[in-house]
């Protein structure tokens, strides 16, 4: 499939590749999106269409519904979105873009200004990627060529093209690039700019690649997922190369996340902190346990649930089991394990209830005399502020039996005239499946 606007740029990979297709035997479609963002947008569709019945190809149009509303990434989304599910819909492989070796130096001018994201910033356009995964791949074979060339092209085969207005709209940060920044660097740095900053492109590309390798097996040997974060071995991290560990934190968080708060966290990663949180972009916690740090998506209004013995539920992205054991293989399954909990069956009243702490909760910490308020326990235990609203509270009527990974109340502890007892254990990792339930 070829994207075409109807400018210079498209048209000319039109062109090109109806000229390449016979021998190479490919199937070619062309493809053109109306924004709706300007009157002349419907003779741009209409001038498309011609391209693509002069030459004998198919066409395919698409629409917004309304005139876009936000900036330029919103409208390149859009055009994207439409690209990728035509493609799908036709069983095409292939999506081919006129960008060329203008587009790229611009993207890196622009691209190194605004954001600090080392190699990422400068690489530049791929010269392939993925449209959506699993589906299409989007090309741009033009990356080598200058526009001036394809202008060149055009001429000499005396095929038009159609310029769109917006394109010398200085209120749009590319155009300022292009039409103001570019011309004063190649007129007083070097007339051979755009070269140099797209073949610099290409280079880092590459590097980029390389990087990306390292940091994924890395990703592999530090990282462990759970149902809606993952865990970070910060004892791994540190010996990681200063590169890597920037690098696999933007790989990991899927956000874009601003340089100096990737630092901040880094830096918290790197030192003995455990007191403190994070709230990052989209909704991400972040906090340590151990020699472990914990980054998971904000959850809204878990539900209280109820827990029957013997049985399991989830709740958040825990899954808590009950079942009825004799005290002593009970209480041997649970010491030393704070993911396990040894409970008086006759002192419970079921069905128990899983939720999360409220404040005034209290609880009799085990090994301890007279209640404590749930506040300062989780201030004694370093557990970070963040943190707290994630861990379930196992509830018997009105008291809070077990703070789950922390600590039973005394009152429920096995003794020596225990007759039955209630094996509890908790695990943090599940399935995607059972989170649903």
């Amino acid at each position: 499939m070829l994207a075409c606007s109807g400018g210079v740029d498209s048209v000319a990979l039109v062109h090109l590749f109806h000229r390449l297709a016979p021998e190479r035997r490919w199937h070619l479609e062309v493809a053109h999106y109306d924004h709706h963002s300007r009157p002349s947008s419907r003779e741009d569709a209409l001038f498309v269409r011609g391209v693509a019945e002069q030459l004998g190809l198919p066409f395919i149009l698409g629409k917004a519904q309304k005139p876009p509303a936000g900036r330029e990434s919103a409208w390149r989304r859009l055009r994207y979105q439409f690209l990728a599910e035509s493609a799908r819909e036709r069983q095409l492989e292939w999506v081919a873009t006129g960008h060329t070796l203008d587009d790229q130096a611009e993207t890196v001018l622009l691209k190194g200004c605004r954001f600090a994201s080392g190699s990422k910033s400068f690489s530049g356009m791929k010269v392939s990627r993925d449209l959506e995964e699993g589906g299409p791949t989007l090309v741009r074979p033009l990356l080598c060529l200058k526009r001036r060339a394809l202008e060149g092209y055009l001429d000499k085969i005396g095929v038009e093209s159609r310029e769109d207005e917006t394109n010398r709209d200085l209120r749009f940060l590319r155009n300022r690039i292009r039409h103001r920044v570019l011309p004063c660097i190649e007129r007083w740095v070097d007339p051979k700019a755009s070269d140099h900053l797209a073949r610099s492109a290409l280079l880092l590309s590459d590097e980029d690649a390389f990087l990306d390798e390292a940091c994924v097996k890395q990703t592999r040997r530090l990282v462990t997922g759970f149902s809606r974060g993952f865990r970070l071995d910060t004892e791994g991290f540190r010996s990681l190369h200063v590169a890597l560990q920037r690098r696999l934190l933007r790989m990991v968080l899927e956000v874009e996340v601003k340089t100096d708060l990737l630092e901040q966290v880094r830096t918290w990663l790197l030192s003995d902190q455990v007191n403190l949180s994070w709230e990052l972009p989209k909704g991400r916690l972040a906090c340590k346990e151990g020699n472990k740090a914990l980054f998971w998506k904000k959850r809204q209004g878990i539900a209280l649930k109820e827990l029957v013995v013997p049985g399991q539920v989830v709740w958040g992205h825990w899954r808590i089991k009950a079942e009825y054991e004799d005290p002593e293989t009970a209480l041997t399954c649970a010491r030393g394990d704070l993911l396990s909990a040894a409970l008086d069956a006759d002192r419970l009243e079921l069905p128990l209830r899983v939720r999360p702490w409220a404040p005034g909760d209290r609880f009799m910490p085990l090994g301890l005399d007279g209640t404590q308020k749930l506040h300062d326990f989780f201030i004694n235990q370093k557990v970070p502020r963040l943190r707290r609203s994630t861990l379930p509270l196992v509830v018997s009527g009105t008291d809070v039996v077990w703070v789950v990974g922390h600590r039973i109340d005394d009152q429920f502890r096995i003794k020596d005239s225990t007759q039955r007892a209630v094996k509890m254990t908790a695990e943090e990792r599940i399935d995607k499946e059972d989170e649903t339930r």
